[in-house]
C-alpha cells in the first residue's frame, strides 16, 4: 500500500527560506519557472548575444538543481521522505528546462537557417558579378595611383581636371574590360598625349583593300580599309558628274586620335615639306593637308591647346576642334580672340582658312560661298579638300576634289549629300592632298606636291605592346 507523503514543516520551510534569501528585509524573487517568452520570428544574434543567452539559460537550470538539492538534503535531515517533494519540486522546474532547451533549439536553428541562407544558389554573387564588386573599389583607387603603360596624358596638363576625368574613365573601361573578358566583350579605350609626340605605329595587319566590281562610280579603283579598336578608316575613290572626288570616312573612340603637325614645330615658311613626307613621320593612318598656316601671316593658330599664332583678322572663318572632338566656327576671329575661348581648354586645335561650306547640315547661304572671300577663288573651279564631320560624335569625312574641279558652293551641295553636319574649307589647288597608309590616294593637281608647313591627320591610339 503506498503510504501518504509526509508533510514539511513551518521550521523547514524558514530555514529554507532563510538560506535563500539571508536578508529578511529583501523580497523573494519570482520563481525562476516563469514561462520565457520566444518571438517566433529568425532573429540574427550576434555572438556575444547567443553566448549571453545560453549563459542565462545555464544558470537558470544550475539554480533549479541547487534547490532540489538543497531541498532533499534538508528532507533527509529531518528524516522524513523527500519522494514527493522532489517531485513536486521536478514538476515546477520542469518549465525552466524546457524552456532552456526550447531557446538553445530556436538558437541551433537560427544558426542553421542563418547557414543556408549563404548558401543559396538565388543569394550567392557568380563570378563575373563579384568582380564586379572588386573593381568597383579597385576603379577609385586606379584612377589616381596606378601607373599604366598604356596610357598617355600629357605631363603639362595631368593636373587638370579634363585629364584626371579622361584617365578615370580609361581606367575603369579597361579593368572592367578585364574582368568580363570571358562573359562579354568591351572594346579598351586608350588616350595619346594631346602635344606634338610620335604616335603609336599602325598595325601592318589591319591594312587591306577590297574591290566592288559592282560600283561603277568607284573609278575602278580599291576600297582602302583600316580597322582597330581605336580608329576605324575607309578610303576610296568616287566619280559624281564628272568629277573625281577622294573620300575618307573615319570613326574614333577618342577626341585624342585627330592630331595636327607643323613642320619642325614652328609657323615659318622657311621650314616646309612634301605634306606626303610630313605624314610618313607621324605614323598616323590617314591625313590630308590642311590650311597652309605659313602662306599667311594672319589667323589664329591653336595646336593641342596651345596659341601658336594671335593674329587675328576679320576675313577668315576660324575652324575650332573643341575638347570634345567636335568642329564648328567663328565667322569673325577677333571675336574668337577677344573672348579668349582658346585659354579656357575648350580648344584643342584651329584652322585658319574657310570659309565653312556646311553647317547644321545645311549649305552655307552667308554669301561667302559666292561673294569674294580671301583666301579663296571660290567662284572658279579650282581642287578643293575639306574636313567635315557627321553629327556630333567622332565620325568624320575627309575629302579632296581632283582637277579641273568645281566651285566653292558646288563643292558643299556635294558634301551637304553626303549628311555631314558640318565641312569646313581648307587649302586646295596644289596644296590638296589625301593621304592614307603613306601614300597618296588623290591625283594632286599641277604635276604634284608642294611643300606645306602642316597637315592634320588620324591615328590609331592602342600601344604596340598592347596588341594581341
Amino acid at each position: 500500500m503506498k503510504k501518504d507523503a509526509p508533510s514539511i514543516t513551518d521550521t523547514q520551510i524558514e530555514n529554507l527560506l532563510h538560506e535563500f534569501a539571508p536578508n529578511s528585509s529583501e523580497e523573494i524573487p519570482e520563481p525562476a519557472s516563469a514561462p520565457v517568452d520566444v518571438p517566433e520570428t529568425h532573429a540574427v544574434y550576434s555572438d556575444t548575444e547567443q553566448h549571453s543567452g545560453m549563459n542565462a539559460d545555464a544558470n537558470a537550470s544550475e539554480q533549479s538543481s541547487e534547490m532540489i538539492q538543497d531541498a532533499n538534503a534538508s528532507e533527509q535531515s529531518s528524516g522524513t521522505n523527500p519522494d514527493a517533494n522532489v517531485s513536486e519540486q521536478s514538476s515546477e522546474t520542469t518549465p525552466d528546462t524546457n524552456a532552456s532547451e526550447q531557446s538553445s533549439e530556436i538558437t541551433q536553428n537560427t544558426q542553421i537557417d542563418q547557414t543556408n541562407k549563404k548558401v543559396q544558389p538565388g543569394i550567392e554573387f557568380s563570378r563575373p558579378t563579384f568582380r564586379i564588386l572588386v573593381l568597383l573599389v579597385m576603379i577609385l583607387v586606379s584612377a589616381w595611383l596606378l601607373p599604366s603603360a598604356n596610357v598617355r596624358v600629357t605631363e603639362q596638363n595631368s593636373s587638370s581636371a579634363k585629364d584626371r576625368d579622361s584617365f578615370f574613365q580609361m581606367s575603369a573601361q579597361h579593368l572592367l574590360s578585364d574582368s568580363l573578358n570571358e562573359v562579354h566583350y568591351i572594346r579598351r579605350k586608350y588616350i595619346l598625349e594631346m602635344s606634338e609626340t610620335l604616335t603609336p605605329a599602325p598595325d601592318e595587319t589591319k591594312f587591306e583593300q577590297k574591290y566592288d566590281i559592282e560600283r561603277k562610280n568607284f573609278d575602278g579603283t580599291p576600297i582602302y580599309y583600316y580597322n582597330d579598336d581605336s580608329i576605324e578608316v575607309k578610303c576610296w575613290r568616287e566619280k559624281i558628274d564628272e568629277n573625281i572626288f577622294n573620300f575618307s570616312e573615319i570613326w574614333i573612340t577618342d577626341p585624342s586620335q585627330f592630331r595636327r603637325t607643323l613642320v619642325d614645330n614652328v609657323i615659318n615658311k622657311k621650314h616646309l615639306d612634301h605634306p606626303h613626307h610630313i605624314f610618313q613621320k607621324t605614323n598616323g593612318v590617314v591625313g590630308m593637308t590642311a590650311d597652309y598656316c605659313a602662306f599667311r601671316n594672319y589667323g589664329i593658330v591653336v595646336q593641342y591647346g596651345n596659341l601658336i599664332r594671335d593674329n587675328y583678322s576679320n576675313v577668315l572663318d576660324i575652324a575650332v576642334f573643341d575638347k570634345n572632338g567636335n568642329l564648328s566656327a567663328y565667322e569673325d576671329n577677333k571675336e574668337f580672340f577677344d573672348t579668349a575661348i582658346y585659354t579656357k581648354g575648350e580648344v584643342v586645335h584651329t584652322f585658319a582658312f574657310g570659309p565653312v561650306l556646311v553647317d547644321n547640315y545645311a549649305v552655307n547661304e552667308s554669301g561667302k560661298l559666292t561673294n569674294r572671300y580671301y583666301p579663296g577663288e571660290l567662284n572658279d573651279t579650282y581642287p578643293r579638300a575639306a574636313i567635315c564631320q557627321f553629327d556630333y560624335n567622332l565620325h568624320y569625312l575627309l575629302c579632296t576634289l581632283d582637277y579641273h574641279g568645281l566651285s566653292a558652293k558646288e563643292f558643299a551641295e556635294v558634301l551637304q549629300s553626303k549628311g555631314v553636319r558640318f565641312a569646313y574649307n581648307l587649302d586646295g589647288g596644289q596644296t590638296a592632298t589625301l593621304m592614307f597608309n603613306k601614300k597618296i590616294i588623290n591625283k594632286v593637281a599641277y604635276g604634284g606636291t608642294r611643300p606645306v608647313s602642316d597637315i592634320l591627320y588620324f591615328a590609331t591610339a592602342i600601344p604596340e605592346d598592347a596588341r594581341s
